[in-house]
């Protein structure tokens, strides 16, 4: 007569899906593992390097890029300033016409400082420089960031590798039996 076991009904039980890359009836050497591990961590090492150096080339275009924008910034205060100067000789000009006296010195006099002004906005718009370092510096930014989240994935990794069924609790491994032999019963 066969004994039927009754599993206890637990709330926490070992649920182990072996160790990334792991297949079935195939295990891993420690020299095997050691060596995988060493690979990745010189992996990790050299992408450091790269995420450290495109810090330094982001850092660099960051500041270059500042400079350009504070170069911009000392032109556009100036073609704000003449378009607001502009803007007020316009409406001078608009009222003497106004008055039907296109003759007038004064229509001639608004008309040539309108101008002045113009050739001004002009002038400061050809010196404003298009800031491709900003450009640049999100791109050099986001390939570190890259770099980043690639040796976390690999550390995560090499965690996963080291881990060992030691550092698993006997009662945990009894517990995983139990239920083993439950379900093949």
């Amino acid at each position: 007569m066969t004994t039927m076991y009754t599993y206890p009904e637990y709330t926490d039980y070992l649920a182990h899906y072996g160790v990334k890359g792991m297949k079935w009836g195939i295990r891993r050497s420690t020299n095997r593992l050691s060596k995988t591990v060493t690979k990745l961590s010189e992996k990790n090492d050299k992408m450091s390097e790269k995420a450290r150096v495109l810090s330094d080339k982001a850092v660099e275009y960051n500041s270059k890029s500042a400079n350009i924008n504070t170069r911009n910034s000392k032109y556009e205060r100036r073609i704000a300033k003449a378009t607001a100067k502009k803007a007020k000789y316009d409406v001078k000009l608009s009222k003497q016409l106004k008055k039907r006296n296109p003759n007038s010195d004064k229509v001639g006099k608004y008309t040539t400082k309108a101008a002045k002004q113009q050739y001004k906005i002009d002038k400061n718009t050809k010196k404003l420089k298009y800031n491709k370092y900003s450009v640049k510096s999100e791109k050099v930014t986001a390939m570190a960031e890259k770099y980043r989240n690639k040796i976390e994935k690999n550390k995560r990794t090499i965690d996963s590798y080291n881990k060992t069924l030691s550092a698993i609790d006997e009662g945990t491994i009894k517990r995983g039996r139990m239920f083993m032999q439950y379900r093949t019963a």
